[in-house]
């Protein structure tokens, strides 16, 4: 990616998604930037029979929920018994719902096809100088958590 790059006005800014089976990832590279804004998701990544992932590599990327039916700036949303994952490796990442009126605030959700229950694993690994900003947090249903922060990174 190179350059100044805007998506708005529509629902999810960017959607991958893996309906009848596989995986479904993401990778955003460059030096350029990407503010990617939606009614409900900046960036949403799900797969109905197996993993996500979401992976920044250099680029700096900005993701805006607008709306108040249950926003979020990243949306991570993996099957049952599968993982999700984001890395940003460099550049930035920063994930807000705007509306100050919606029904949850996260910054970045993920959300596993099981539930609480759900064996899968959250991961998100943070590194090569790289900044993550969840304004209002994130939220995983999901009881396998791991968060890497790599020492030269926030």
């Amino acid at each position: 990616m190179e350059g100044d790059n805007t998506i708005d006005n529509v629902s999810t800014g960017i959607r991958v998604i893996s309906k009848s089976s596989g995986t479904a990832n993401l990778t955003i590279m460059g030096e350029g930037s990407l503010d990617a804004s939606g009614s409900q998701y900046g960036i949403s990544i799900q797969s109905n029979d197996g993993d996500v992932a979401l992976s920044i590599q250099a680029a700096d990327v900005t993701t805006t929920a607008t709306g108040i039916a249950i926003p979020a700036g990243v949306y991570l949303h993996p099957d049952i018994n599968c993982d999700a994952s984001l890395s940003v490796e460099g550049g930035s990442l920063t994930a807000t719902v705007s509306a100050a009126d919606a029904t949850y605030h996260e910054g970045i959700r993920f959300i596993f096809g099981g539930g609480f229950n759900d064996p899968g694993t959250s991961r998100l690994t943070i590194s090569n100088h790289a900044i993550v900003w969840a304004n209002g947090g994130i939220s995983v249903n999901s009881n396998n958590s791991d968060l890497e922060v790599g020492a030269d990174s926030t």
